[in-house]
């Protein structure tokens, strides 16, 4: 099948960075009261308005760059994402000057602390400040102690028969993830959970003691274990491994981030970012030193756009310290639609459609009901919940293309040399005051187009009027 340009879709053509302006007021859009739908369907309205306005100077992005790397050894890290995210929340520091060193092994009192300020228990560790630690090996000038001690009373760690914590001791695999679970308030249920045989290749070396934890954590997604499956009891875990996982423990307790919604538009010049949330519209301001990724990559304020799942990271002022953005598509052809399953299929792969989804076919709004197998579409998935379910769909009927000769405006026509089997056959269709007109990705106007425009032409009813047209100028 013949590729499909990323321009000939609705709602693809708002997600173009270009397509991105200074934001409307954000008293001017309307309030939704019943659901998502009626707000979604204003901000593309108000997006196809801005779309004729002048784009944001290209220098006003650079006042927005992002920072470098949190730190200087982490640039091409594969755990550059957890680790950043993890010091914009003050919950992991350097090691070594400005270098995280994420590739040595973490000891005992380092995860300790990063566990007990990944939950926010700071206020517990000021009131222990002048309490003596439990443990025999921590002295009363040791930097970790109170957070050890914090740690030990959260039920966090136990320390040896010995009476010792051993502070500097590299931790296994085993009892990392026990602290882990710990942490999350699951030490009663690792004890109970059933020992299901071939969960890990290697699951005979795991002890007894242990092998709760692991089989949990693997259920529940805290840990995936190595490529080859193996869980590897005793392997040392390291610095970046053990962000990885407070990461992932923090995101199941839903404590990594504050805020969360829907991007409405993108201030470059001020530097700021509108975001529709369950509550109501947010306004952030982007700093210099905030965090901003996309799609798991390190990013610019000026690299998020419309539509974009967004969640962002609060300090205790309510400044931002770290956004993660999100938009995954799917582009193809339909092969199926079950408007009663609430499910489509885009070439033989099924996906579920999400009853607040927003559905566009030919350039407009439409039910669910109304696609049809054989359209090309776009649809933009929920990721941030990990469903995958479909979020917006866009759908045009193509039912020819062909090169532009003219647009009639006496008698409201274009003249169109269609593309056929046998060479071309120029026609002329009939438009409508609200087709839908688009010009290499943007939202464009019948008179913007020229001869020799390639177009691609969809109606809603077989030889009825057109109701989308999409031009790209070669």
């Amino acid at each position: 099948m013949k590729a499909i340009p990323s321009n000939v879709f609705f709602l693809k053509t708002r997600l173009n960075k270009g397509a991105r302006r200074r934001s409307l007021d954000p008293r001017c859009l309307s309030r939704m009261k019943n659901g998502r739908r009626a707000k979604l369907t204003a901000l593309v309205t108000a997006l196809a308005i801005l779309a004729t306005l002048a784009v944001a100077p290209a220098t006003a992005a650079a006042k927005v760059a992002g920072p470098p790397a949190a730190f200087s050894d982490i640039d091409g890290h594969w755990a550059r994402f957890e680790i950043e995210l993890l010091a914009s929340k003050g919950i992991v520091e350097a090691l070594d000057g400005d270098g995280f060193v994420p590739d040595v092994p973490i000891n005992r009192a380092d995860l300790a602390k990063m566990l007990v300020i990944g939950l926010d228990h700071q206020d517990e560790v000021s009131a222990l400040s002048q309490e003596p630690s439990t443990f025999s090996d921590v002295a009363m000038d040791d930097p970790d102690r109170t957070y050890i001690e914090v740690a030990y009373e959260l039920g966090i760690v136990n320390g040896y028969l010995d009476g010792t914590f051993r502070p500097d001791a590299e931790i296994s695999r085993s009892e990392m993830t026990a602290m882990i679970l710990r942490a999350l308030g699951w030490e009663k249920l690792a004890q109970s959970t059933p020992v299901t045989k071939g969960v890990y290749p290697d699951q005979s070396s795991i002890g007894d003691w242990a092998i709760g934890y692991a089989i949990l954590a693997q259920k529940t997604g805290i840990i995936k274990g190595y490529p080859d499956g193996t869980f590897q009891p005793l392997a040392q875990t390291t610095r970046s491994q053990a962000a990885v996982l407070v990461a992932r423990m923090l995101a199941s307790m839903g404590r990594l981030y504050d805020l969360s919604g829907v991007v409405q538009s993108v201030e470059l010049v001020d530097g700021a970012l509108n975001i529709d949330t369950p509550t109501g519209s947010r306004r952030v301001v982007v700093h210099g030193d905030t965090r901003v990724y996309r799609n798991g990559r390190p990013a610019t304020l000026g690299d998020l756009g419309f539509f974009d799942e967004t969640m962002v990271s609060l300090d205790s002022t309510g400044r931002p310290t770290f956004i993660a953005a999100y938009l995954t598509t799917v582009k193809g052809s339909l092969s199926d639609v079950s408007a009663s399953a609430g499910s489509v299929a885009v070439d033989g792969a099924s996906l579920a459609v999400r009853p607040d989804a927003s559905i566009y076919r030919n350039g407009h709004q439409a039910p669910l009901s109304s696609l049809k197998p054989g359209d090309r579409v776009v649809a933009v998935l929920r990721t941030i919940d990990g469903s995958g379910a479909v979020r917006a769909i866009d759908a045009v009927n193509v039912m020819a293309s062909g090169v532009l000769v003219a647009y009639d405006v006496a008698h409201k026509t274009l003249v169109v040399d269609v593309k056929t089997g046998g060479g071309t056959d120029r026609r002329s269709y009939d438009i409508l005051p609200t087709t839908a007109v688009f010009l290499d990705g943007k939202r464009a106007g019948l008179t913007d187009l020229k001869p020799g425009d390639v177009l691609d032409l969809a109606a809603d009813q077989p030889g009825g009027p057109l109701t989308y047209v999409s031009a790209e100028r070669r």
